[in-house]
């Protein structure tokens, strides 16, 4: 995925992009699903050495969108399953509350944070993983 953006900022070896969403932006809703803003900035390592108001071309692998969107929607949704099951099974089999379907939805809920929690104990790891992360591809056009 490449797109192309201004150097708005530049800080030390990191610089910010400011993008124009385009049309692709929307379909693929990997950067700011929910936000109806069509400007989004983005702090990326400057390893092309990009001075404020150059354009940039920055590229962002495919298969790092699709990993983090499994782990951020795919994995809470199956915590999600597994709770809702077993805690109708507890229920069915233990009579805990003598309604299943209530002791599901608290298990779900339960599991659902669980993964979140464990999602963000495993940022730390993610942010070291450089793959994740967009990289500045090329200068397009150079501010003068």
């Amino acid at each position: 995925m490449l797109e192309s953006g201004v150097v708005v900022e530049v800080d030390e070896d990191i610089a910010t992009i400011l993008f124009k969403r385009s049309s692709a932006c929307a379909k693929c809703g990997a950067c700011k699903l929910a936000s109806e803003e069509k400007n989004m900035y983005l702090k990326i390592n400057n390893n092309l050495d990009a001075k404020v108001g150059d354009i940039v071309e920055v590229e962002t692998n495919t298969n790092s969108v699709l990993t983090a969107s499994v782990i951020a929607y795919v994995v809470p949704l199956i915590f999600l399953i597994i709770g809702v099951v077993f805690g109708y099974y507890i229920d069915n089999t233990f009579k805990l509350l003598n309604n299943p379907d209530a002791l599901g939805a608290i298990f779900g809920i339960v599991l659902v944070a669980v993964s979140y929690l464990g999602i963000k104990a495993f940022e730390p790891k993610f942010k070291k993983d450089k793959s994740f992360l967009p990289k500045m591809k090329e200068i397009l056009v150079k501010n003068n």
